[in-house]
């Protein structure tokens, strides 16, 4: 059994230092939540849920309210285990509490196995999409983006 939580400071030696500040940083000004599921005091995965509007003015424009689940990660022995459908529900549930009505997911094209894996949990794909996106990647010298492109979905949260 995982157990949920948005991440706290004592998580820190789990994550690449500037991806966790930068994210522990956006939580603590309730700009997002930065969900970790944990077994026992291993890190099985995380994800970033941003509520804050998004960066890309396509994504602004179309869906100016809508929070976005991003960068979700489980631990490769983990993986096909159900845990990323776990994180994801939990981030959901945690929306719903707080008001929110939808969520969505930019899911890169060529992640086929993904874009299924949500269609399955209710996510349908807007008219807008695919769109290109400028995406993260975190290295240990700090954030860079790059393009790449995406199916933007959408899930109402009931």
């Amino acid at each position: 059994m995982m157990e949920i939580r948005p991440a706290t400071d004592s998580d820190s030696p789990h994550f690449e230092e500037a991806f966790f500040a930068d994210r522990l940083a956006r939580q603590n000004s309730g700009r997002g939540w930065l969900l970790t599921g944990w077994h026992d005091a291993e890190l099985i995965g995380h994800l970033y849920i941003r509520v804050e509007p998004p960066e890309q003015p396509a994504v602004r424009i179309a869906l100016p309210a809508v929070p976005f689940i991003q960068g979700i990660n489980v631990a490769p022995p983990h993986q096909g285990n159900g845990h990323a459908k776990t994180l994801v529900t939990a981030a959901e549930r945690l929306l719903h509490t707080h008001g929110h009505t939808k969520v969505g997911i930019a899911v890169p094209v060529e992640h086929v196995d993904a874009a299924r894996l949500f269609t399955r949990l209710g996510y349908r794909e807007q008219p807008h999409s695919p769109i290109s996106l400028l995406t993260d990647i975190w290295l240990p010298t700090g954030r860079r983006s790059r393009p790449e492109t995406c199916f933007v979905l959408i899930k109402p949260l009931r």
